[in-house]
C-alpha cells in the first residue's frame, strides 16, 4: 500500500473477538471493506481463560466450525448451583443427548480467537493487531 494514501474502509471494528470476528466476515462475504482492529499483538493474545461456548448460533456463519475450530471438548453435563450462606443445592442434567446435536463446548479463547480472525481474513476483511 502507498504510504501517502491513507487506507479507506467502509467498516472499522474494533475488537478481534467473537463478536467482532464474526462481524467482519460476514460484512467482508457481503462485499464490505473491513478492518478490524485488535489491540492485543495477536487476536486472543489478550485472553487467558476459557469457557463455555453456546456455538449454534455460528453454524450458519462456519457450517463446519466444529471439526475445523480448535474446540476442547463437547459439554455433555451441565450443572446449575443454588449457594446460600452456608451451602449449595445443586441440579445436574448429564445426558448424552446434549451433545447430538453438539448443544455447547468448551473452548480456550487463545486458541479459538486466532482462528476466527483467520476466517474474518479469508473472507476478505484487513486485521490490524497491536493497535
Amino acid at each position: 500500500m502507498d504510504s501517502s494514501v491513507e487506507p479507506d474502509f467502509d467498516v472499522a471494528i474494533v475488537g478481534a473477538g467473537i463478536a467482532g470476528c464474526v462481524a467482519a466476515t460476514l460484512l467482508a462475504r457481503d462485499g464490505h471493506s473491513v478492518v478490524l482492529i485488535e489491540r492485543g499483538e495477536a487476536p486472543g493474545s489478550k485472553n487467558l481463560s476459557g469457557g463455555v461456548l453456546y456455538g449454534r448460533v455460528l453454524d450458519p456463519v462456519f457450517p463446519d466450525w466444529m471439526t475445523q475450530a480448535p474446540v476442547e471438548r463437547v459439554v455433555t453435563r451441565n450443572v446449575i448451583s443454588f449457594l446460600t450462606k452456608t451451602g449449595a443445592v445443586s441440579v445436574v442434567a448429564d445426558d448424552l443427548t446434549l451433545a447430538t446435536p453438539v448443544n455447547a463446548v468448551s473452548v480456550l479463547r487463545a486458541s479459538f480467537d486466532p482462528w476466527l480472525a483467520e476466517q474474518a481474513e479469508a473472507a476478505g476483511a484487513f486485521l490490524m493487531p497491536g493497535v
